[in-house]
């Protein structure tokens, strides 16, 4: 899967990766990349659908539902 993005088509990566999965007979997909997710996350607009925001003197864990993981204490 190639992700790309409008500034990144002068680097020639398409064909690259093409190349590459012609060698391997791998199938070749390409999906256009959307930096709104960086950009939320760069502006402190974690909405808690998309981020998963731990506080001090928590951590990581899995939450065994849809969520995946949470934070606890």
């Amino acid at each position: 899967m190639l992700i790309t993005f409008p500034f990144d088509a002068p680097l020639g990566g398409r064909e690259k990766v093409m190349t590459i999965c012609q060698k391997r007979d791998w199938q070749f997909q390409e999906l256009a990349g959307d930096l709104g997710l960086l950009r939320r996350w760069l502006a402190g607009q974690w909405d808690e659908k998309e981020f998963l925001v731990v506080p001090p003197n928590q951590s990581v864990h899995p939450s065994n539902d849809a969520r995946v993981i949470e934070a606890r204490s």
